[in-house]
Formats: C-alpha cells, structure tokens, sequence
C-alpha cells in the first residue's frame, strides 16, 4: 500500500521561505560587519596564519612538535592529545564502570557496598577538584633519581611514569596502535554478534581469521620499516642516567593525572547507567538461558550483555559526549591538549574568530564521530530489545 503524503499549504511554504531568507540575510550581515570592524582596528582575517610559525613551545606532544611548526602543526598536535586522552578515558572508564556495576547488581553485601560508596563519594567532587588532587598526588611523588620501580623497567616519580615503548617512530607507533584499536574492536564485535549463533561458526572463525591476520601483518609492517636507527632492539627500555631517567615511553605527570581524573569520575557516572541496565533485564530470560543449559559466561556474554547494551546505549552516549568535552579541564593543570593550545594560539596570534571557529568544528566532529560509532553498536544490539 503506497505511502499516504501530504502537501503543505502555501502558506506554510512562504513562511518556510521567507524565515530560511531572513536567517542568510542575517548571517551574511553579521560576516560583513564583523569584516568591517575587523578592517576598522587593522586586524587581518583569514586562515593565511596557519602557516606561520608559533615560535612558542606546548610542552607534551604526541607528535613530534617544535617551535618553528606553522599553527596548523600546534592546532593539530593539541587535536591528538584530545583524542588520545579522550577515548582512553572513555574506554577505561567503560570498563571499570562494568565491574562497580557488577559490584553492586551481583556482589554480596560488602562488596555492594563498597562500590556504592566509590560511586557516591566520586559522583559528588567535582571533576575540576579531582584533576587537581591526582596532580598534586603525581607531582608530589619522589625525583627521577630515587623512582618509585613497582616492576622491571617501570620508573614512577615526579616527572611522570616511564615505560618500555616500542623502538618505532610517531608514525608507524600511531599505524600500530590504529591497528591494535581496530582489532581489538573487531574481536569485541565478533563476540558479542547477534548474528554469530544464527551462521555458520566457520565462515564466522575464516573472517575472524583474516582480519586478525591482516592487522598483525599491518603492525609487522609498521613495525620493521618505521624502526629507529639510533638504538637497537625492538623494545626500548628506560634506564637511569645520572639525575634523570632516559629512553621507553614517558608519560607526564599532567597526562597521567587528567586520563586517571576522567576515568574516575566517568566510571562513577558510567557505573549507575550500566547498573539500571543490569536492574531492566527481565529475570525470565536469565532463567532461560539457565534452563538450556547454558554456561554462565555463555548467559552474560548473549544475552544479559545485549540487553543492556540496548537499554543504557541513549545515556551512555550523553556520558561519552561530556566526557569527551570535559578533557579541556587539562588547561587547568597545564596539559596542552586542543583548548589550552588554541588559547595560546589566540594570545599570539590574535585570529581569535578562526580559531574559535576550528575549535568548535574540531569538537563537533569528535562528538559526531562518538554519536556515530554508539548509534552502529545501537544498530548492531537493536534486535535484542
């Protein structure tokens, strides 16, 4: 039976017309007086600045980063540094909200309240006030010559956490770890496919196969031709030199801070959504899945997991959003993510309008982005509501 449509009335089509005229009247009105007063204090507009060089320093940088990078360089070392303390907040904060959520839905009575504890204390500091507590703790910690060494090769002291790293340049380390990331994901979706019982487990295992297949000869590729040539050795270890501590992989205390912030306060929040979706499964399907026989392992991972990704997915994506956004809390601590970059770059460069226009565009494609991946998982459990 075809699809009923109904038009709409000429006037209301007007209407439409004339308020979509008025609003590009509008914005275009406001982009030619704001290019005259501009032009009125002998202020340049334009991205032309993006090419110049910064002559400033931003201090931790995941890619490499010098003072004579142009400012589309620093805008975008400030971007990976967002990104990388973002999703590590998100996915540690997922995880550990799963086992305070597990804690307090299946745990006795000490360990349920212990996790209520966590989660009500946590919930109620502030998340500016924690940042500022975890880098007192990281800075107060002893100097690189007297480290705290839990483990071989693992230095923790004022100057941040030193660990082996793989001996690879920025740009095969950021291949490996896309790579890794992707694998990990793939493995994850295979697990917890709703089409996995209904197909063949063979052809499901060749496909699994073949993509764990092609990561791994995408690291090993990575690996053997983005090696350094200074140093030997597939791993590189940090050792102590004198008053210092040189070579693996360091970690700042401000990057080290503002990851730990995020993942306490997220997994707090994350916990009491995950925890309603445990509390909305219906007893009857659990007692289902008891009654076929089915593993414990085998009722969590197909059908209360599901059942909860379908129920919390909404919130769940709210929280990923504003955990993503609040990382900007950095510039508190002085960690140079995208924020406190384009603020430095404002002050120097005096392109304010431009660079408060990148910014947004920057965060409104990282939460499209996070939107996005949480609507396909949404998609994929869509089934089991």
């Amino acid at each position: 039976m075809p699809a009923i449509t109904r038009r709409q009335s000429p006037s209301a089509l007007a209407l439409q017309a004339g308020f979509i005229c008025f609003l590009t009247i509008a914005v275009v009105a406001f982009f030619v007086k704001l290019h005259e007063n501009l032009a009125a204090q002998h202020v340049t507009s334009g991205f032309s600045f993006l090419w110049r060089a910064t002559g400033w320093d931003i201090g931790y940088s995941i890619i490499p980063f010098s003072i004579r990078d142009p400012y589309w360089w620093t805008l975008l070392a400030g971007v990976v540094n967002t990104i990388a303390v973002g999703f590590i907040g998100l996915f540690f904060a997922t995880l550990f909200g799963l086992a305070i959520a597990a804690m307090r839905v299946y745990g006795n009575a000490v360990i349920a309240w212990v996790a209520k504890a966590y989660v009500e204390v946590v919930r109620n500091i502030p998340p500016l006030l924690q940042l500022f507590a975890w880098y007192a703790l990281f800075t107060s910690l002893p100097p690189p010559r007297f480290a705290l060494q839990p483990m071989s090769s693992v230095f923790i002291s004022a100057r941040g956490i030193f660990l082996p790293g793989l001996n690879v340049g920025w740009v095969s380390g950021i291949v490996i770890g896309l790579s890794l990331t992707i694998m990990f994901f793939f493995l994850i979706w295979q697990v917890f496919s709703f089409r996995f019982a209904f197909t063949p487990v063979r052809r499901k295992l060749q496909h699994t196969t073949v993509a764990v297949a092609v990561m791994i000869a995408t690291v090993s590729v990575a690996i053997l031709f983005g090696a350094k040539s200074d140093t030997a050795g597939l791993i590189e270890y940090p050792v102590r030199s004198g008053l210092s501590i040189r070579g693996g992989l360091q970690l700042p205390p401000e990057l080290v801070a503002l990851i730990v912030a995020t993942i306490c306060y997220g997994s707090a929040y994350a916990a009491e959504v995950i925890r309603s979706g445990f509390l909305a499964i219906d007893p009857g399907k659990i007692e289902a899945g008891k009654a076929l026989g089915l593993s414990s392992w085998t009722i969590f991972a197909r059908i209360q997991m599901p059942l909860v990704v379908s129920a919390i997915m909404p919130m769940m994506t709210n929280l990923y959003v504003w955990l993503m956004k609040a990382t900007t809390l950095g510039i508190a601590i002085g960690f140079a993510d995208l924020f406190m970059v384009s603020v430095s770059a404002i002050n120097q460069s005096g392109q304010t309008i431009e660079i408060l226009l990148i910014v947004a565009v920057v965060f409104w494609m990282l939460n499209s982005l996070v939107v996005l991946l949480m609507s396909a998982i949404a998609a994929r459990f869509k089934y089991w509501i």
